[in-house]
Formats: C-alpha cells, sequence, structure tokens
C-alpha cells in the first residue's frame, strides 16, 4: 500500500501543470524571423525561462505563467543546431524560485 501511495505522490509532484502550447513540434523557424511562443497559464508563483538546448547563454524570454505567458522574439543566429537536425528549445518551470519541471519542443531552424 505505502509502494501505491508514494508512486501517486512521485507522480503528482512530476505533473507539468502548464504546457507549450505554441510553437508546435515540428515547426520551421527562420533566422531573424519574430517568432510568439505561449504558454499555458500555471500556479500561483510560477516562472519559466526559455532557452534553446545547444546553447543555453541565451534567454529567449521568460516570466510569470500564473495566467499565462505569450512572448515574442527574434530568432537568433545561435539557435541553429550545430550538429543538424531540429533544435531543441526548453522550457524550465519555477515555482517559488525552486526547480519544478521542464518541457521542451523540437522545431526546424533554418538560415
Amino acid at each position: 500500500m505505502l509502494k501505491y501511495l508514494f508512486i501517486w505522490y512521485s507522480l503528482f509532484i512530476l505533473t507539468v501543470f502548464s504546457t507549450i502550447t505554441q510553437p508546435l513540434e515540428g515547426d520551421t523557424w527562420t533566422v531573424g524571423q519574430t517568432i510568439t511562443f505561449s504558454i499555458a497559464p500555471g500556479r500561483q508563483s510560477e516562472t519559466v525561462n526559455i532557452f534553446v538546448d545547444h546553447d543555453r547563454s541565451i534567454v529567449l524570454g521568460g516570466g510569470s505563467i500564473e495566467n499565462g505567458l505569450t512572448i515574442q522574439f527574434t530568432v537568433p543566429a545561435n539557435s541553429v543546431n550545430p550538429n543538424g537536425g531540429p533544435t531543441t528549445v526548453i522550457a524550465v518551470h519555477r515555482v517559488n524560485f525552486y526547480l519544478d519541471s521542464v518541457e521542451s519542443v523540437d522545431v526546424n531552424v533554418v538560415y
């Protein structure tokens, strides 16, 4: 019984309450293009930082997602995957400044 309670609790803690709604998996971005990035409403005190997985030095955007978040940014040249293939865009969720969850979406970035 305790084992099942632990599993249920673990799944509850790891649940992502908000989600990336735009872009969609497989979308194509062009360097220099203005992109709209949207995340569904989250929990109270929840924030998100958005960046490209292979170059985490440049934050694409972020902010509170308590009421949802829609931002626009210009696709930087360093977002093209240097190894070819899709680029993974990462959204790191924090609640009260503590790491809560991470979600991602793969997009194609071209020149």
